[in-house]
């Protein structure tokens, strides 16, 4: 495989699974956080499994599967790079589209008065 190749495995492989753990990750939080305190914790765990397991992992099967650990250095690095990139976009996406539908915190009522 050439050094572009590296690239567009990279770029092509983290936007597809980064997107698509995103996609359901935010899905089940939608879900979740109807379920009061305890949904919204488990919104945040499943999330961060979701998106370890098929955001990260697909992309490390995909690139076992080239043979990447034969490629060199560099182009480790572009595959790798464009997979945290594509990671830390949907990331930065989803998290104020969840952020805005969190339930609104009640002020607490301290007794003084």
């Amino acid at each position: 495989m050439t050094p572009l190749d590296w690239h567009l495995c990279g770029a092509g492989f983290g936007g597809v699974l980064c997107g698509a753990s995103a996609l359901l990750s935010y899905w089940l939080a939608l879900k979740l956080l109807k379920k009061g305190p305890v949904g919204t914790l488990a919104a945040m765990v499943s999330g961060l499994v979701l998106r370890s397991a098929i955001g990260l992992g697909g992309p490390a099967l995909a690139f076992t599967l080239l043979g990447g650990w034969s490629a060199e250095v560099t182009d480790k690095m572009a595959f790798w790079f464009w997979v945290l990139a594509a990671y830390l976009l949907s990331l930065m996406i989803e998290l104020p589209l969840l952020i805005r539908r969190l339930p609104k915190a009640k002020p607490l009522e301290t007794g003084k008065g």
